[in-house]
């Protein structure tokens, strides 16, 4: 599944140079029609607030006066606020990379994050298909460990006000030493977190009810998600924090994910030429086998093309949209339930522009990509010879769950073009061809028709329909096709057996 990020960056250059200007969570214009037209058209994927900076933002959960606080007992109030914190504790600055920093995030603002997500899924998707928000909590610590009193006043405002949230994160790219006190306190997080998401969102109506009073429906519990820490090409060993992590974490139903970072510093020759998923498939392979071990599902939470802001003029452009599909068809198939796209917004990997909030080709990919690529995982054989350093493909069953199977292919070959054949099975196709011989264009050409960025309205995305069993794949060229006919390993009685 394609997910975006939302950053809370502070600072107003990356380490490529690129500009983060309002793309933070606290500035961004949520209004925006962009903005809000292309979320709602990536969903059902997830939105993922959250970043480096999570651990020292600061949450400013005042109770409105007129809030009626008898039937609210999970509340502790002092001098109407929840929690430990005024707003001058809150905007107190923090020490970020040995930078002052103030993060605080107040609940009107909260709230319009939540809005915004909610308006989105009204414009464009029911709620059942609409984004799915996971946060990034922070973490702190005192004289005697984990200090959540901040942490639990947000999860409290935010039950209270019949929010849910899919899933939390806990401690962003910490990987203490598994036998140091850090180590413990981490795991203490963990703990508290876990706790609270039960006994503020529990599966039981009726424990619903006898605590807030009449709601209108269920909320289903958050997630919980972690560690959130980059990887190394080394698979883990039984030493390292990642199994200590587990080991501490999942058999007590801690967390429900395992979350890793990775960023593909190698799109191509060195994002010289378009290439192929390398840096971040290495690490997920690596990754994936405690994931199973483990029995849970393995997130790639923050990922990009490269990191420190991206590539200017390369992981903007149609460049881009080569690694970033093969990186999507490649995770699914090794088992990686979602793809956390750094960044929605900034620098020069955000999937819209900085400042115009236009899309960048990539926006597209993740856009058609979530739209028609369902969940069921299939396995694709290509002939024998077929050079694979050239054409990648991938198979899904079609995310209309109408029985059909949808692939997506990449050739980043320059002068060779590929035959994609179901002449056995089939007489008819569904095309999405994108045109990348001009990789260094903003502007993406879908079945040879420019697709405008400079309006809000998401453009047409319909496929070309041919009459025809065979695909001729051109060079320098990716995109979706989806024949007609149903597939055994699609229908409800094959992926229910």
């Amino acid at each position: 599944m394609a997910g975006v990020v939302c950053a809370w960056m502070w600072h107003n250059t990356s380490e490529s140079g690129g500009s983060w200007g309002n793309a933070s969570v606290l500035d961004l214009n949520l209004s925006d029609p962009f903005v809000r037209n292309y979320a709602s058209a990536i969903a059902p994927g997830v939105l993922r607030i959250g970043g480096s900076e999570d651990n020292i933002v600061k949450y400013l959960c005042v109770i409105p006066p007129s809030t009626h606080m008898s039937t609210h007992s999970l509340l502790t109030i002092n001098h109407g606020r929840v929690g430990d914190m005024n707003e001058s504790e809150c905007q107190a600055p923090s020490i970020f990379r040995k930078q002052n920093v103030t993060l605080c995030l107040d609940m009107e603002r909260w709230q319009a994050v939540r809005r915004s997500l909610e308006s989105t899924m009204v414009l464009r998707f029911t709620a059942s298909i609409g984004a799915r928000l996971v946060f990034g909590l922070q973490f702190r610590t005192n004289s005697t460990g984990y200090d959540g009193r901040n942490t639990h006043a947000l999860l409290q405002w935010t039950a209270l006000h019949n929010h849910t949230i899919h899933a939390f994160e806990v401690g962003e790219e910490m990987a203490p030493w598994p036998q140091g006190a850090s180590f413990s306190h981490l795991i203490d997080a963990y703990k508290s977190v876990h706790r609270w998401t039960t006994e503020l969102w529990p599966s039981n109506p009726a424990i619903l009810s006898l605590t807030f009073g009449a709601l209108p429906q269920c909320f289903p519990q958050p997630l919980v998600l972690g560690p959130c820490v980059g990887m190394s090409d080394a698979p883990p060993n039984k030493n390292d924090f990642w199994q200590a992590f587990v080991n501490a974490t999942v058999p007590t139903g801690l967390v429900q994910g395992l979350v890793m970072h990775s960023y593909n510093n190698n799109g191509g020759n060195d994002w010289h030429q378009p290439g192929f998923l390398d840096q971040t498939l290495v690490q997920a392979q690596a990754m994936s086998t405690m994931a199973r071990t483990a029995g849970v599902p393995l997130w790639c939470g923050e990922c990009g093309p490269h990191n420190g802001g991206g590539i200017a003029n390369v992981t903007d452009r149609v460049f881009s949209s080569f690694w970033y599909l093969d990186a999507l068809g490649g995770l699914a198939r090794l088992g990686l339930w979602e793809f956390g796209r750094q960044a929605l917004v900034g620098s020069h990997y955000g999937l819209l522009e900085l400042g115009t909030h236009f899309p960048n080709p990539d926006a597209f990919v993740a856009i058609l990509f979530n739209r028609l690529m369902g969940t069921a995982v299939l396995d694709v054989t290509l002939t024998a010879g077929t050079n694979t350093s050239q054409l990648h493909v991938y198979a899904h069953c079609h995310a209309a769950r109408d029985g059909r199977a949808v692939y997506a292919f990449i050739n980043i070959a320059t002068n060779v073009s590929f035959q994609l054949d179901w002449s056995d099975a089939v007489s008819e196709l569904d095309v999405w061809l994108f045109n990348g011989s001009d990789t260094g264009s903003q502007v993406a050409t879908l079945n040879n028709r420019t697709l405008k960025r400079t309006l809000p309205e998401v453009p047409d995305l319909a496929p070309v329909h041919f009459e025809a069993a065979t695909l001729m794949v051109p060079p320098m060229s990716y995109g979706f096709v989806a024949p007609t006919a149903v597939l055994a390993a699609c229908t409800s009685s094959s992926k229910a057996s």
